[in-house]
């Protein structure tokens, strides 16, 4: 987040924590520090989060900073789940349809760090549930790698390039 284009958008969602879950006025410092502490966070992340705290905390208290941002997080694991499943499909479309050509930087991370490269890829077993196991840890660690470098990740095409893929977190 950026404190000039999101900060009023920030305050606005932490207005409707405060609203449902504290008696008291949240303090300008307080706001301040979860505004530092969860930056690294898109707004829409945060958007989400508090979507699915007011939808889910049982509690009456102004959740932390930690749950914030694990509930942001655990979403994004699932759309990071979601794209590695819809990766894997594109991949095996592709090989099958001879044209493995993709500029999804994820993608190809992914089938190095599986098999090798794409002709690693090409020699196993596409129904083997380990081999498909396999690709789909390799994709979620070559995503939280791409993460770590560029915080915020967005719904793109799997393959790039027109390929007809689908699905995956690209930039």
């Amino acid at each position: 987040m950026n404190r000039k284009h999101d900060h009023r958008a920030f305050l606005t969602l932490m207005l409707i924590l405060q609203t449902l879950f504290d008696k008291e006025s949240v303090s300008e410092q307080k706001l301040d520090l979860y505004f530092e502490y969860l930056s690294d966070l898109s707004l829409s992340e945060i958007k989400q989060a508090v979507d699915a705290i007011v939808s889910t905390r049982r509690y009456s208290t102004f959740p932390s900073i930690a749950e914030i941002r694990e509930s942001a997080l655990g979403l994004r694991d699932a759309q990071v789940d979601e794209a590695a499943l819809a990766a894997w499909n594109w991949a095996n479309a592709a090989l099958v349809a001879g044209r493995p050509v993709t500029d999804d930087p994820v993608l190809c991370e992914a089938i190095r760090l599986a098999f090798g490269g794409w002709g690693g890829f090409g020699g196993t077993e596409p129904n083997n549930d380990f081999v498909k196991k396999r690709f789909l840890d390799c994709y979620k660690i070559a995503a939280s790698k791409r993460l770590e470098a560029k915080p915020m990740l967005t719904d793109g095409d799997v393959g790039g390039g027109g390929n007809g893929g689908g699905g995956a977190l690209t930039e």
